[in-house]
């Protein structure tokens, strides 16, 4: 899997770098994790400060379009975005199963 920064934006308001990036060279469509450690890799961040926002891949193509935050501190990505939108892509718990009662 190769990985290209199309674009850069620096956001000073909400401490993030705004990145743009292409992803190509795979077989099947990397998964949201292995694309954000290439990432954090790449722009030499910690993991825990960068929020993929979006990747898409048009239908047949061998290439993924990636939009990802980066922001300076995890704390400040944890104060920016929804609770609900950082478990996106995270694996998930096994839930209990509640028995049903009879009535």
């Amino acid at each position: 899997m190769k990985l290209e920064i199309i674009s850069k934006k620096e956001n000073a308001l909400l401490e993030r770098t705004e990145v743009l990036a292409r992803v190509h060279g795979y077989e099947a469509t990397p998964k949201r994790d292995a694309i954000a450690e290439e990432l954090a890799k790449e722009l030499k961040c910690p993991k825990e400060a960068l929020y993929l926002l979006k990747v898409t891949q048009p239908f047949g193509g061998k290439a993924a379009s990636v939009t990802a935050q980066v922001y300076k501190t995890a704390e400040a990505l944890t104060k920016t975005i929804h609770k609900k939108r950082l478990l996106r892509g995270k694996p998930k718990e096994a839930k209990p199963v509640a028995q049903k009662k009879k009535k």
